[in-house]
Formats: structure tokens, C-alpha cells, sequence
């Protein structure tokens, strides 16, 4: 529960923000999209072959155990997936192939996520996406999410430097061809890559979908629904 000093307190922050930006730029997973359940349905798709490839009907059982267990950053769950079930290792490199070349079948977008975008284009802001995803995966993605149509620019990892580089937020600021390099908000779900990047850029930031705790410059939410309906209380 965010107490109400802090609920006006953030609101006036970002009430700041959308009289100072031209510019609203989305990051894409995490933010407006769910990205382990993008993971997971290519790991499903990927997992279920291989089961009857080596013949283990476990196989994917184990995986989601270990995955589940350790986590998202964690770099060596196939490995422990087929030493656990006493397989080759030779198919670690083929499994992990197989899952980089998987396409998503469908994508799980956060409620509010269409609504804030086709709000603040409504309210004549330049809406774009930065996202440091490869644009071989990023955009499929993005189409099948429904949401391409609505950025004015979309930029993937692979066309400048990622963030938190300021080179790659040039790049983005130049393509939208703000009056004023700096004056747009970036919201994102990263500290380090979104609030990071942004504020040494001398741009804004809010953080979304976020747990960080400690007090910053930025408004905070949790979730994009709170943002969107303070942005309607903003706006309209």
C-alpha cells in the first residue's frame, strides 16, 4: 500500500513530466508485456520435441522445476536439466539453438498497456519503443502483441548502442526528431538500463512493473494500471 503522501507526491511528479516531455518511450519487456510467459511458451514448444527426441517424458517436468527454482538470471538450466535426467550433453548446444530460433506464439500483454499508448497519442505525445531485444525477435513480438501500429518509432537493440548507452538514446531522440534532444520520458521496468540510461541522458523516467524501494527524483508504480489512471486524472 503506497501511503497517500507518497500517492500525491508521485502524482505531481508526474504531472511534471508530461508538461516537460514531447516524447513518451516504452520499453517492451516487463513493461508492456509479460516476459517469462513469452520464455516459457517457447520453452514449452522447445521442450515438448525434444521429449520425444530422447524418448524422457520428464524432460520437461525437470526443466520447469529447475527454472522455476533458480530463477530467470540463472544461465545453466539445461545443463543441470540433462545431468539430473542422465542425458547426452552433446544436446545442450541444439536445445539452447532450437529455443534462440523458437518464435512466440502469442504474447501476454499487461491490461493497461494498449490504453496508456493509445492515450498519450490521443494527447499528440510521440509514442516509441526501446527495447535492447534483437530486431530478428523483437519484432514479431511486437506484432503479434498488437501494439506495433501504435509507436511512431521502434528501436531494437541491434540498430544503435543498447541502454544504457546515451549514443543509443541520441539515436532514438534524432529518429523522432525532438526539438529538444532530452525532453521525453522514458517508462520502463530496469533501474540500471531505463532509469540509469534516461537520467544521464538528462531525460525522465518512470519506473513500471518495479519493486525498487529506494526513494528517487522519478515516480514509481508497481503496475502499469496505476500509471494509466493517473495519467487519465493528468490528461483528461
Amino acid at each position: 500500500m503506497v501511503s497517500l503522501p507518497n500517492v500525491l507526491d508521485r502524482k505531481l511528479k508526474l504531472d511534471d513530466l508530461v508538461k516537460s516531455s514531447e516524447a513518451f518511450i516504452f520499453d517492451f519487456d516487463d513493461t508492456l508485456v509479460d516476459e517469462r510467459f513469452s520464455v516459457l511458451n517457447r520453452w514449452n514448444a522447445v521442450l515438448e520435441k525434444y521429449q520425444t527426441i530422447l524418448n524422457c517424458r520428464d524432460l520437461k517436468k525437470s526443466f520447469l522445476d529447475i527454472y522455476n527454482r533458480e530463477g530467470t538470471q540463472y544461465k545453466r538450466h539445461i545443463d543441470d536439466m540433462l545431468k539430473m535426467l542422465k542425458l547426452d550433453m552433446n544436446y545442450k548446444n541444439q536445445i539452447i539453438q532450437d529455443f534462440l530460433l523458437q518464435k512466440s506464439s502469442s504474447e501476454l500483454i499487461f491490461p493497461k498497456a494498449q490504453e496508456i499508448l493509445e492515450l498519450l497519442s490521443n494527447n499528440n505525445f510521440k509514442i516509441a519503443m526501446f527495447t535492447n531485444g534483437f530486431r530478428a525477435n523483437q519484432e514479431y513480438r511486437v506484432e503479434i502483441a498488437g501494439l506495433k501500429d501504435l509507436f511512431t518509432y521502434i528501436q531494437y537493440g541491434d540498430c544503435a548502442e543498447k541502454k544504457p548507452s546515451p549514443e543509443g538514446f541520441l539515436k532514438l531522440s534524432k529518429s523522432l526528431k525532438l526539438i529538444e534532444k532530452n525532453k521525453f520520458t522514458l517508462i520502463g521496468d530496469s533501474f540500471e538500463e531505463d532509469y540509469h540510461g534516461a537520467s544521464n541522458f538528462g531525460a525522465q523516467c518512470i519506473l513500471i512493473n518495479s519493486n525498487y524501494k529506494k526513494k528517487l527524483q522519478a515516480p514509481v508504480y508497481s503496475s502499469i494500471d496505476e500509471l494509466y489512471f493517473d495519467l487519465v486524472e493528468i490528461l483528461n
